[in-house]
């Protein structure tokens, strides 16, 4: 990828690719973004769904203590917080009951671990396909990896139009025009493995 798209990339995902300045006994990010410019909006779309997933993380266990805080607090006789909070969402009346039922309830939440902050160890092409390797992973993490490496199989690798993956031995994602001026043979068909 050239050095401005890159760029701007580090730039506005600053903890994604945090690793980009480590050497490279520690993360194959020092080498920058192995792929052509065409994944460019590929990349962008799955580095602000994978940041805006760390990032809630962090705002929900926030959230979660605060709720828990005002609620143990209530449950203790201070019923101010809570009673400002339900009275903030429902109405000066309506919130004194919530707020009675809440203690009764005694609905605490569990409070679970924030995800740490991803960072991409390594982002390529590799088999004329994008992809994107991390220090962490989970469910939301690895359906946006997979879903961005597979839009890759359908997206020019050189110029971001649509594409296909095309070639025998040497794999490239291309449309028809990047095809000819490169001399791959875009209609080509795959030889079968059984031949």
């Amino acid at each position: 990828m050239k050095k401005e798209l890159q760029d701007k990339l580090y730039n506005k995902y600053p903890k994604l690719f945090y690793q980009k300045d480590l050497p490279m006994q520690q993360t194959c990010m020092c080498w920058g973004i192995e792929c052509g410019n065409g994944w460019y909006t590929i990349i962008d779309n799955a580095c602000r769904l994978l940041q805006h997933h760390v990032d809630s993380s962090r705002k929900e266990k926030a959230r979660i203590l605060r709720w828990n805080r005002m609620l143990r607090q209530a449950v203790n006789g201070n019923t101010k917080n809570l009673h400002k909070y339900f009275a903030k969402a429902y109405g000066e009346e309506k919130g004194e009951e919530e707020t009675k039922r809440q203690i009764l309830k005694r609905d605490f939440r569990e409070v679970k671990e924030t995800i740490p902050q991803l960072q991409f160890v390594q982002v390529k092409e590799k088999y004329g396909t994008l992809r994107v390797y991390t220090n962490y992973v989970d469910d939301y993490i690895d359906g946006v990896v997979n879903m961005a490496e597979s839009m890759s199989a359908y997206t020019c690798e050189i110029c971001g139009v649509p594409g296909k993956l095309t070639g025998v031995s040497w794999y490239h994602t291309l449309c028809r025009r990047c095809a000819k001026e490169r001399n791959v043979d875009y209609d080509q068909k795959e030889e079968d493995d059984d031949t």
